[in-house]
């Protein structure tokens, strides 16, 4: 993990915050007065409605020479620009505007906008690991079974208006209708074949808001891969509401263990979300990303 003092005078950057995630729209000019409030000079600030022009958007402004860039918005914001930054000379801070937020409590970014700013202001700029997989990049998890079945089925406009209940309430709905599938997977130490309902692969310590494993990090090279055994439909569901809650119980029929480089097929053939999109399908290969992008993270308390 590299770390570096944010420069003093680096007071120079651009803002692009998605207007379609939960809290962008209302928080945008917000977050332009606050940090221009606080001396930081925004060359240029962009107001994004349409989350497919996104990535376009910064990878324009960082052709321009932007190299300190506030993303504003949710996990999927941060999924579709991640890779635009990836092992670039490029700074990215985060404002957390999304539902899940598991980047921003990854990184130990505040939720709330002005203890954010703080950070964009005294943070330090640190090295973080990035999930790739073909040629994406991803910065939370990459997961196949029930999880990207309920994130293909939960829209937009019900994440803003019901926030993390959506995800309780539509996967309540996938998991009674979900098959199992017969899991292939191959890392450095061996392979293994399994039936299950669910595998995630988390780039860090959270699963959305439920903590996979504490001494997880995207510093450390090393994803954390979880697999959820097969199960009847009702002891399905209530180890993914537990699961989703965070209860303790729910991870006595998971298994969990580290990997950094690994390959995954699945009978029948899987999609896969990828941070919230499905983009993929099985089979598939999966690394680490050592150190891929530049972030800007609090300082620790002295």
């Amino acid at each position: 993990m590299k770390r570096h003092n944010a420069e003093s005078g680096a007071r120079n950057a651009v803002l692009v915050v998605n207007t379609r995630s939960r809290s962008g729209r209302s928080l945008y000019r917000r977050a332009v007065a606050l940090l221009t409030r606080r001396g930081v000079t925004l060359t240029e600030a962009h107001a994004v409605s349409d989350p497919d022009a996104l990535p376009g958007v910064v990878r324009e402004v960082i052709a321009r020479g932007a190299r300190r860039v506030i993303i504003g918005g949710g996990d999927g914001t941060i999924s579709s620009v991640v890779g635009a930054f990836a092992y670039r000379d490029v700074v990215l801070g985060l404002l957390p505007l999304g539902t899940g937020n598991t980047f921003a409590r990854t990184l130990g970014i505040p939720s709330k906008l002005e203890d954010a700013v703080e950070v964009i202001l005294h943070g330090q700029v640190t090295g973080v690991d990035l999930g790739q997989v073909g040629e994406a990049y991803f910065a939370n998890n990459a997961d196949i079974g029930v999880s990207a079945d309920m994130a293909r089925s939960t829209s937009s406009g019900l994440k803003r208006f019901l926030g993390k209940l959506a995800y309780v309430l539509v996967g309540a709905a996938v998991v009674t209708q979900h098959r199992s599938f017969l899991c292939r997977v191959r890392t450095e130490d061996g392979q293994t074949t399994f039936p299950t309902h669910e595998m995630i692969i988390a780039n860090g310590r959270f699963f959305g808001v439920t903590l996979l494993d504490a001494d997880a990090s995207v510093h450390n090279r090393t994803f954390t891969v979880c697999i959820m055994q097969t199960l009847s439909r009702w002891e399905l569901f209530m180890l993914w509401a537990h699961f989703l809650l965070g209860h303790p119980s729910a991870f006595r029929t998971i298994r969990c263990f580290a990997a950094h480089d690994l390959w995954v097929d699945a009978d029948p053939p899987q999609e896969i979300d990828v941070d919230g999109e499905t983009r993929l399908h099985t089979p598939a290969h999966f690394r680490v990303a050592p150190d891929a992008l530049k972030a800007l993270i609090p300082r620790p308390a002295m």
